[in-house]
């Protein structure tokens, strides 16, 4: 790319199928490092999203990553993950579970873009993949968690298991409502103890 000023650099535009020659600063800002973090200033603003997916296409065809992570749950992740490695399905069903933040037409394009590189490219170690990272929501990750567990070995008596039911047998105030799982803006009474209201100032409760 061309530089501005010292750090920053002039792009040619956002579309992933532009040539990459003004990306090529990238090789020195990102150097050896295995990991790379792509953030926005504002969620669900598509340009950032394109944006984001011509860098990830970047560093895999020309830095050899091949990885990515969404700040979503495991559960949806692995969705996604099961599109990319089989293209079966629709890439926007894919995506349809992230979280509502990553739910667009631009991850959409991604998602189909990723599984169209795997396609292309049959060795294992040259197929990217999906994770997820996002925790907010173990009561859609805890059943998968244990199934994990018990494949590998780990029952229903060990530790680990115990501590992925001890969540909502501790906490039962974040138990989802069986009318909208995502709703968490509600009131609890336990008994003449105490009353509890909880609010979302953050996502789903802004209206309310």
């Amino acid at each position: 790319g061309f530089p501005v000023v010292p750090g920053v650099y002039r792009l040619d535009g956002l579309d992933p199928n532009l040539p990459t020659a003004d990306l090529g600063p990238l090789r020195q800002i990102v150097g050896g490092a295995q990991i790379v973090s792509l953030g926005e200033s504002l969620h669900t603003v598509g340009d950032y999203y394109e944006m984001k997916h011509r860098v990830f296409r970047f560093l895999v065809e020309k830095m050899g990553f091949r990885a990515i992570a969404f700040e979503s749950n495991w559960e949806a992740a692995e969705r996604l993950e099961h599109y990319v490695q089989t293209c079966e399905g629709s890439p926007e069903d894919a995506v349809d579970h992230l979280m509502d933040i990553f739910n667009s037409t631009e991850t959409a394009a991604l998602a189909r873009w990723m599984c169209e590189w795997n396609q292309s490219h049959p060795k294992p170690r040259d197929k990217v993949h999906v994770f997820g990272f996002d925790i907010q929501e173990p009561n859609l990750d805890g059943p998968a968690l244990l199934a994990f567990l018990e494949r590998i070995g780990i029952g229903p008596d060990h530790s680990w298991a115990a501590a992925v039911r001890a969540y909502h047998e501790w906490l039962p105030t974040r138990l989802p409502g069986p009318a909208d799982p995502l709703k968490i803006y509600r009131s609890f009474d336990f008994g003449n103890l105490a009353w509890l209201d909880m609010l979302d100032t953050r996502l789903t409760g802004r209206d309310q």
